[in-house]
C-alpha cells in the first residue's frame, strides 16, 4: 500500500480566515495544477500568496534527527527513510513551496511518526489526493471573539 502526502505551510492570517474551510485550499491547490494559460498564471499568484516559505533550516535538522533515529539516507534537498526490518520505507523532498512523502507499506504508523516530527518545524496542511484525506498537522484553534 502507497501513500502520498503534499505538505504546505499556509501563512497564520489566511489559514485563520479560512478556519473550517480547509477544503477550499484543496480546490486551490488541484485547480491550480490542472489549469492552463491566463488562468494559471492568476491561481499561481494565489498560491504564492497564501503560502510561507518551507522553512527549510529546521525540516533538514528535524530530518537527520529522524535519519539518524530510523535509518536512511540524505540526498540534496531529500530524505530516504527505510525500516530495519523492510516493512516500509519512505522518501521526503521539499522544495521553498511545499514538502511531499511518499510512504510504501502497510505500517501507517510511520505516517503519524513523520508528521510527529514535522509538525516541530510548522504547522502544515497535509493533503492525501487518492482519499481525499487532508488535515493540519497541528490542528488551529478557532479564535472566539468578545
Amino acid at each position: 500500500m502507497e501513500r502520498h502526502y503534499t505538505l504546505y505551510s499556509i501563512k497564520a492570517e489566511v489559514a485563520n480566515f479560512f478556519y473550517g474551510r480547509e477544503g477550499k485550499f484543496v480546490q486551490l491547490f488541484l485547480e491550480c495544477e490542472q489549469a492552463e494559460g491566463r488562468k494559471l498564471d492568476i491561481l499561481k499568484r494565489q498560491v504564492t500568496y497564501i503560502l510561507e516559505p518551507v522553512p527549510n533550516l529546521q525540516i533538514q535538522r528535524e530530518l537527520h534527527k529522524l535519519v539518524q533515529d530510523i535509518g536512511g539516507t540524505r540526498k540534496g534537498q531529500g530524505v530516504y527513510l527505510q525500516d530495519r526490518d523492510f516493512r516500509w520505507h519512505a522518501t521526503i523532498r521539499w522544495t521553498n513551496e511545499l514538502l511531499t512523502i511518499d510512504v510504501y507499506g502497510e505500517e501507517e504508523e510511520v505516517d503519524s511518526l513523520l508528521f510527529e516530527r514535522l509538525r516541530k518545524v510548522d504547522n502544515f496542511l497535509a493533503i492525501e489526493r487518492s482519499c481525499s484525506r487532508y488535515g493540519w498537522l497541528k490542528p488551529r484553534k478557532q479564535q472566539k471573539y468578545v
